[in-house]
């Protein structure tokens, strides 16, 4: 087997796969780092169930990068889904979902899951988008699917990023509707259907979302874990 030899996989992911092959994942886990709680970082997947069929079919080794591949060809399939529905042809199409996939932001940090589990989300946001405005609302099921399983397992900052790209192009789709149609009450309808969408899969992921927000309460990137506090009793 090949191995991602960076230090978040090394230090973090390969360590925390091991444990969830193992059944020895805890909520606090004193071997990684100088000790470490699984649920409250958004990086690791502690609650996704696809991280727990995974790596308890494969050794984490194997299952890290049959994750890794999965994202990616995730990522291929729903971005060319995407291009498609502009009406493009096939070969621009595939070519237009490699260039996105394959691009080098994606290759450059394949190795970090947590990065990678979050480049299906973009696709997945703009074919909801563009489909509940061209009569297509099965992609809002899609959507919300693939957004829950992002707040499990996904950077939060590439979801911030895809939900906003996602955001302006709803803009661009409700104008694009109003000036053709000047229906607002269609429009408005449309609307409040994706944003049941992207609120029933952020509710989905509420368990990360919670044990995340309470841990980045003592980060001190936010200043809410003090020197004096953090050495009560030593």
């Amino acid at each position: 087997n090949k191995i991602f030899f960076d230090g978040d996989t090394v230090n973090i992911f390969y360590p925390f796969a091991f444990r969830y092959g193992n059944d020895s994942v805890n909520l606090w886990d004193s071997g990684m780092l100088g000790g470490f709680s699984g649920p409250a970082s958004f990086q690791l997947g502690f609650f996704s169930p696809i991280y727990g069929v995974v790596y308890g079919l494969f050794d984490f080794v194997t299952g890290y990068g049959f994750l890794t591949l999965l994202y990616f060809l995730i990522a291929l399939f729903l971005s060319y889904i995407f291009v498609l529905q502009l009406n493009i042809s096939r070969e621009g199409a595939m070519l237009g979902s490699m260039a996105y996939t394959f691009g080098q932001y994606n290759v450059h940090w394949a190795g970090n899951i947590t990065v990678t589990a979050g480049i299906i989300l973009l696709p997945a946001v703009f074919l909801a988008v563009h489909g509940i405005f061209n009569g297509r609302k099965r992609y809002l099921f899609l959507l919300s699917v693939v957004l829950a399983l992002s707040w499990l397992s996904a950077h939060n900052q590439w979801i911030i990023m895809a939900l906003l790209a996602g955001a302006f192009y709803a803009v661009f789709m409700i104008c694009r509707e109003f000036l053709s149609k000047r229906n607002l009450s269609d429009i408005f309808a449309k609307s409040s259907l994706l944003a049941l969408s992207v609120l029933a899969g952020t509710l989905m992921g509420f368990s990360q979302l919670y044990y995340s927000w309470r841990f980045a309460q003592l980060s001190t990137r936010t200043g809410g874990l003090n020197y004096s506090l953090a050495a009560v009793d030593s």
